[in-house]
């Protein structure tokens, strides 16, 4: 294996010495020139010692701290010395691997590759992949998401987590290409991600096009591109010496993940460069807040591991939190202050693998998350926050084993007992944050349920995972609505992982919030306020002039928005608000209160940052949209209404008048 290693190595040195001569031809005196030999020196004498090459190293650290006369004579050094890596290798082999159960998609991938000059070889399980992995230099992979023996987004964090596979350029076969997908929401760290059925041709042509400026972007196997920070397979190779030391010495070994929210970064941020010019502050100020011992590594796309040998969980929320002030301090242009950064941390004890040592890590990221995030969380944190309940419909035994599962990390579950049908009513007596699925589930089809569920606009912001054992099953779970898939058979830490990236940063945001729910004492405000919103902001309006009514909607429907007369009956606003408050999640519901024009001023910092403002009464109501829509952060557009909110906004109407019948249900 090590010489595997010292051979994959020097795969990559070509193209440095390329940029590296490119380099030189610039100078003396271009200063972005003799910027970019240091930046390759700084890879190289970071890369070059762990594969034993000490001449590398030894030139490297030279270029990187020559003064400025000297670079180009270092510099030239450190080309013969690459040089001298490279002579008497053989050219390398320009090896495909093609990941996946073979069809004739995958045949005529490989004939188009082979016809372009390209050796191809295939592996039809990950256990195969892996295999020749092991045995072969590959420069692309093909992997089909949709494996025999693993979930192919499992087998790609292991790819990630390897310095021999980290940094070969990887498209993926889905079985379904949605927003989610494409967004790298469910298919993080790809090069391409493609949908099946997909163009045979137009694959190989990207692929064919990505290895043609291969050249052009040298990637650094423990370097992630964008921020130059270590990537996740440099941490886990460097973890694994981190455990062992501490084990040994006995010595607390501290591990946090911290995780910038995707949302916040969205709303901040318009473009993906400016994302990852945000990304890139935040890396900075990680990689110069913490000791030369630490080790600070970007982990996924939002997220960054940091180790700290020596510290115990207290020491290490103390440099994370340090970290934070001086990220708070940044310029705004730099990091808006809407972004949240929330963290977990955890102590590691004795040998582990990365994969335990990270479960409560991320667990605790979770909580913080949940529980308003841009905070930082450990076993010692007091957090204030409800268990979030998740609804299953499966069979008995992958009930039982997703129940323990969910309940070991902090869930709370409901197991329906016999059909759909009574799936359905569960699901209308409770408040769920989850619904797991198994396809064939107990009494109907998993995917007919599926439907049922989507086509109730109570229900069809709740994220939905589905238990698929076929591709076929995965693609038509992701067309009829499902938020993600997980194939069976699955290992518990994969399921809990999906879950928890679900709940917090897997489900786009929709363009705008979907359910209104107005609380008004007076019938004629409701009645027309009510209806314009309905009609011109399509929304799903719920009404009511109760405030036992108001508080039960509240923590049984979720609403997008509540707007809150000040003057219920059943207690005054200093009653209500704080009890609407606590109900409320602050991550979807906006609360904003109603009143006339002479007491707005005075309620208008009544309940602090979790009231979004004051309407004055009576409504504009040629204004309101756009005044409500200033509030909440979004433009309301008129748009096409939904049969069953206009169905449901009728029925509220008559229950309202005289002679029907309140209900706090829909």
């Amino acid at each position: 294996m090590e010489a595997h290693s010292k051979q994959w190595y020097r795969q990559g040195l070509g193209p440095r010495v390329d940029a590296l001569e490119a380099a030189l031809k610039l100078l003396p005196g271009e200063a972005a020139a003799a910027k970019h030999i240091r930046m390759i020196a700084e890879s190289l004498r970071v890369s070059s010692a762990s594969y034993g090459f000490t001449e590398i190293f030894e030139a490297a650290r030279n270029t990187e701290e020559s003064p400025e006369p000297a670079l180009m004579a270092h510099a030239r050094a450190l080309v013969a010395a690459l040089r001298a890596a490279l002579a008497g290798q053989p050219p390398p082999r320009s090896s495909i691997l093609l990941v996946g159960e073979r069809s004739p998609f995958m045949e005529a991938v490989c004939r188009g590759l082979e016809a372009g000059g390209k050796e191809v070889l295939t592996a039809l399980t990950a256990a195969q992949a892996q295999e020749q992995l092991a045995q072969h230099e590959f420069v692309f992979i093909v992997l089909d998401l949709v494996l025999p023996d693993m979930d192919g987004r499992h087998l790609l964090e292991i790819l990630r987590s390897k310095p021999i596979t980290a940094a070969i350029p990887t498209v993926v076969l889905a079985p379904k290409v949605n927003e989610e997908i494409l967004g790298r929401r469910l298919v993080p760290d790809v090069d391409g991600c493609f949908g099946k059925p997909a163009d045979a041709k137009q694959v190989v042509e990207f692929i064919m096009g990505r290895l043609r400026r291969a050249h052009e972007v040298t990637r650094d196997a423990r370097r992630d591109q964008l921020t130059g920070l270590l990537n996740r397979a440099a941490f886990c190779e460097l973890f694994e010496n981190a455990v062992t030391f501490s084990a040994g010495s006995q010595e607390p070994l501290a591990l946090v993940l911290l995780e910038v929210d995707g949302q916040s970064l969205e709303e901040a941020t318009a473009t993906t460069p400016q994302c990852g010019h945000v990304l890139q502050e935040v890396a900075a100020v990680l990689s110069s807040s913490f000791r030369a011992t630490d080790l600070v590594a970007r982990w996924s796309p939002l997220q960054f591991a940091v180790l700290f040998p020596g510290e115990d969980q207290f020491g290490a929320m103390r440099a994370i939190e340090k970290a934070l002030q001086t990220l708070r301090r940044r310029k705004a242009e730099a990091v808006p202050d809407v972004i949240k950064l929330s963290g977990g941390v955890t102590v590691i004890e004795g040998v582990t693998t990365i994969d335990k040592a990270l479960e409560p890590a991320e667990h605790f990221l979770y909580v913080a998350k949940t529980s308003g995030g841009n905070r930082v969380v450990s076993s010692e944190t007091k957090v204030a926050r409800r268990k979030d309940n998740v609804l299953i419909s499966a069979h008995a035994e992958v009930a039982v084993l997703l129940k323990r599962i969910l309940e070991v990390n902090g869930f709370e579950t409901v197991l329906p007992s016999r059909d759909a049908e009574d799936a359905l009513q569960t699901l209308s007596r409770g408040r769920y944050r989850l619904i797991v699925l198994e396809e064939g589930g107990p009494g109907a089809n998993g995917l007919g349920l599926l439907k049922r569920i989507r086509e109730n606009p109570r229900f069809n912001r709740i994220p939905i995972i589905m238990l698929s054992t076929r591709e076929e099953q995965a693609a038509q779970a992701l067309d009829n609505g499902a938020n993600d898939y997980v194939l069976k058979p699955f290992s518990p830490f994969l399921f809990i992982s999906r879950v928890r990236h679900l709940l917090t940063r897997g489900i786009k945001p929709q363009a705008g919030p979907r359910t209104l729910l107005l609380a008004d004492a007076d019938l004629t405000t409701l009645i027309v306020t009510g209806t314009a919103l309905h009609k011109n902001a399509g929304l799903r309006v719920m009404l009511t002039r109760s405030t036992q009514d108001m508080l039960q909607r509240l923590e049984a429907e979720e609403p997008d928005i509540l707007l809150l007369d000040a003057h219920l009956p059943d207690g005054g606003v200093h009653t209500y608000l704080p009890q609407a408050i606590k109900l409320a999640d602050p991550n979807r519901t906006s609360i904003i209160l109603t009143a006339p024009e002479q007491e707005a001023d005075s309620l208008e910092n009544f309940g602090g940052k979790a009231i979004r403002g004051v309407l004055v009464k009576p409504f504009n109501l040629q204004n309101l949209i756009s005044e409500l829509g200033e509030l909440v952060g979004h433009k309301f557009e008129p748009g096409k209404v939904e049969e069953a909110a206009a169905a449901q906004l009728k029925q509220e109407i008559q229950n309202l008048l005289p002679g029907g019948v309140p209900s706090s249900r829909p």
